[in-house]
């Protein structure tokens, strides 16, 4: 069953994210060239500062999520309700602050704002800031239900309708850019279908639970007490994935920004589309840990050598060809990035992708309060090597913090903590893991991008001859992989039948 469930919430997750890409990559270009490069890279640092924002939360759906686990699992509606109770009114009031305090902030926005590149007027930079701001605010006095489901390995059951819309706030946003309309009604439509889509989910979520509609059951605020460890793993997830934009509009420019979203929106994609694959069997995963079932490091064994082989394929994919894409996609050197850049940009994604089997490990098994220190040294490692390095390197200098924060603090310190407190083994164990997945990725990747300079030395010349040269090397890539990983790991060979079993079972 809950392979079952697992597999239905990565289709349903995966379509969208196959679709959502193409669709950013599209925007991206069109709205540099008609809104301005400007524009886009202060677009996108806003969108970041909202992420900032939501640090207000302190990560209090992530402890929601993972208290429900166990009274879902023994079918305790009471506790679920109250549990539920408590999480509406938090959240509520996490709305009221975000609103309060996100007003304070966007009123001083412009005093901080470098203007080297051009002249982007107050007005903008306020019209952007508060359009961005009011759905983020609204989308809080919506949550509580959709977290229920995804608790109870039911989020396939909503998340479809939450792509279609999502896929309808990227269509209409292209429409309305290629009309020529202000740069204001893109954000509007968008503000509204997004409002929309946490309507959409809430709905749909107390129809699948309709004893938590208007129940009569007390707030059970404990949550609140895993919250405060969560939050500081929150300040850690901004830090790797909303500061660097900022750094670079604050410091460098906007225009600047835009250099680092082109490869940003790249990897952001892959790492979506990978997530939404990988993270399908988190829930099942909790479902697993608060079970008594003794088969738990054989599970995770596998899941890891999946997360590994994923990105592995993706990251070389990447590495070898994102620069002649980037040079066609936006048809200016300017965006074009040194291998450096491309290294470090892999690297990360890499990471992101590989270790989310660990990560997964740590949230199920509630290891918040342990691991909380790891998080606040991530956040000085990246923003002291960031700041060190932003003016001499530029986006090199800012990549290289987070490489460093990922390899050398959070990898060693979270394998060292979860290992040992969850398996009761050594974190050698998980080193050798990376060491020698990583090894692997090195070598393939050389083989591929000795193929793709033999066959092409100066560059693709056009986008279509891109994307039929990259298919044939990807192919190739796959196949390098799936020959090795299956020859060499044990564990994702049980993994490759395991995923064979639920539709063995159906025939």
């Amino acid at each position: 069953m809950r392979m079952k469930h697992s597999l239905l919430n990565m289709l349903v997750t995966t379509i969208p994210n196959l679709i959502l890409p193409v669709m950013g990559i599209i925007k991206f270009s069109l709205f540099s060239s008609i809104y301005g490069g400007s524009i886009n890279g202060l677009y996108s640092t806003m969108i970041q500062l909202m992420g900032v924002l939501s640090l207000v939360e302190g990560g209090f759906g992530i402890a929601f999520q993972q208290i429900l686990y166990q009274p879902l699992a023994k079918k305790d509606d009471k506790r679920v309700t109250e549990l539920y109770n408590g999480a509406v009114f938090l959240f509520r009031k996490i709305g009221l602050v975000i609103g309060i305090l996100g007003f304070i902030i966007g009123i001083v926005q412009p005093l901080f704002i470098s203007q080297k590149d051009g002249t982007i007027s107050a007005f903008m930079i306020y019209s952007i800031y508060f359009l961005l701001l009011i759905p983020v605010v609204i989308s809080y006095f919506l949550m509580g239900p959709n977290i229920v489901v995804q608790a109870d390995q039911q989020y396939y059951k909503i998340n479809l309708g939450i792509q279609i819309i999502t896929v309808l706030r990227s269509l209409f946003s292209i429409v309305i850019a290629l009309m020529g309309l202000p740069f204001e009604v893109v954000l509007i439509i968008d503000g509204i279908l997004t409002v929309i889509s946490y309507a959409y989910s809430r709905e749909k979520a107390l129809k699948l639970y309709p004893y938590l509609r208007d129940n009569k059951e007390g707030r059970d605020l404990s949550t609140l007490e895993n919250t405060k460890h969560v939050f500081v793993h929150r300040i850690a997830g901004v830090a790797l994935s909303n500061t660097d934009p900022l750094l670079l509009t604050y410091f460098i420019s906007p225009l600047m920004t835009n250099v680092y979203n082109a490869y940003n929106m790249i990897c952001s994609s892959l790492i979506k589309i990978l997530y939404s694959i990988i993270k399908a069997p988190a829930d099942s995963f909790g479902n697993l840990f608060s079970s008594d079932e003794d088969h738990k490091y054989s599970t995770f064994l596998q899941y890891a050598n999946f997360s590994f082989f994923l990105s592995s394929i993706v990251s070389s994919i990447l590495f070898i060809t994102a620069n002649d894409f980037v040079r066609l996609w936006m048809k200016d050197e300017m965006y074009v990035l040194s291998y450096a850049g491309v290294f470090l940009f892999t690297m990360n994604t890499y990471y992101l992708v590989s270790r989310e089997p660990l990560l997964i490990l740590r949230d199920v098994n509630g290891l918040f309060k342990e691991t909380r220190m790891i998080a606040i040294l991530s956040v000085i490692v990246n923003l002291g090597i960031s700041l060190l390095l932003i003016k001499p390197l530029g986006i090199v200098g800012i990549l290289l913090g987070t490489f460093v924060m990922y390899y050398a603090i959070d990898l060693m310190m979270t394998a060292k903590l979860v290992y040992p407190k969850v398996f009761e083994m050594s974190a050698q164990k998980y080193y050798c893991l990376v060491m020698s997945r990583t090894a692997l990725m090195f070598i393939l990747t050389l083989v591929g991008m000795f193929i793709w300079k033999r066959l092409f030395p100066n560059g693709v010349s056009n986008m279509l001859m891109w994307f039929i040269v990259t298919s044939g090397i990807g192919a190739i890539i796959t196949l390098m992989y799936t020959l090795t990983y299956y020859i060499l790991f044990e564990d994702f060979r049980k993994f490759v039948w395991r995923m064979k079993i639920p539709f063995f079972r159906r025939k």
